[in-house]
């Protein structure tokens, strides 16, 4: 028998191995809710154990999430979209397990320096996104797990040049990743800074597997981008609504229009 979101509501710290079973299907269905996902959602172990760990303390679920930086100064109505999107799904979350979910935010400074942004500009954005955001999340910066895992620009450079070209033509063409430099980076060589990407995102998801191995991973790409994704358990989540899938700060207001900056406004499958 299923149990229903009143008994979620009452689970006792120490839920044995049965009442975790029971509870299991109706967690997974209110995680994958297509209103929020623009995939499926992938059953694990992994995914079962992040769970499982949640409901054995009476914890939320934690998600961890990766916030860029892009041209705006400020955050704007896009950004405010996202945050109360991520509110409604915390909220259908904890409708049927109540402590909810806890998003980890990690803000993405080292892509920010990569596009050639100021750390002045990347830290006073953050600021403001985190004071959006609010108290109920943590957060946290990606170069403050590069320093922990001793990853550096330097040693990036190394694993670039032992890129094989067959190997990097292959990833450009399937996730065009060169052409996203040319949109997105504002100071140095687009070519360099779209394969230097490539290998940040691979060193940065083993990290975040390893940093984050209770969590679950929230992002606006899409399942072909596996490649690019730590090995969490995967939310493939629309941005602000149904339909988008934009990073928010990439999209700038405009006299109440959408208005991409840097490229036509990206969406996604329903």
């Amino acid at each position: 028998m299923i149990a229903t979101a009143t008994q979620f509501n009452s689970v006792p710290v120490g839920c044995g191995a049965r009442g975790f079973a029971r509870l299991l299907p109706d967690i997974l269905g209110v995680l994958g809710s297509r209103r929020y996902l623009r995939a499926p959602l992938c059953t694990s172990p992994r995914l079962e154990s992040a769970v499982w760990s949640a409901v054995r303390a009476y914890e939320p679920i934690d998600v961890v999430l990766l916030w860029g930086k892009g041209p705006k100064l400020r955050p704007d109505r896009y950004e405010y979209l996202t945050a109360e999107f991520l509110r409604k799904y915390a909220r259908r979350v904890s409708s049927v397990w109540s402590p909810g979910v806890r998003y980890r935010v990690l803000f993405a400074d080292t892509h920010a320096a990569l596009n050639g942004y100021s750390g002045t500009a990347s830290e006073e954005y953050f600021a403001a996104v985190r004071s959006m955001l609010g108290s109920q999340n943590t957060y946290g910066t990606l170069s403050s797990l590069w320093d922990r895992a001793g990853l550096t620009w330097d040693s990036v450079s190394q694993r670039v040049l032992g890129l094989k070209e067959g190997e990097w033509q292959e990833v450009d063409t399937a996730l065009g990743l060169s052409a996203a430099a040319e949109l997105h980076c504002v100071g140095g060589d687009p070519q360099w800074s779209a394969r230097v990407y490539y290998v940040v995102r691979q060193a940065e998801g083993r990290i975040l597997a390893d940093a984050f191995s209770d969590c679950l991973y929230a992002t606006s790409e899409g399942p072909d981008r596996h490649r690019l994704l730590p090995g969490l358990p995967v939310l493939h989540m629309y941005s602000w609504a149904r339909g988008r899938c934009a990073r928010p700060w990439n999209v700038a207001t405009a006299h109440d229009t959408l208005s991409p900056v840097g490229g036509e406004l990206a969406s996604c499958a329903a």
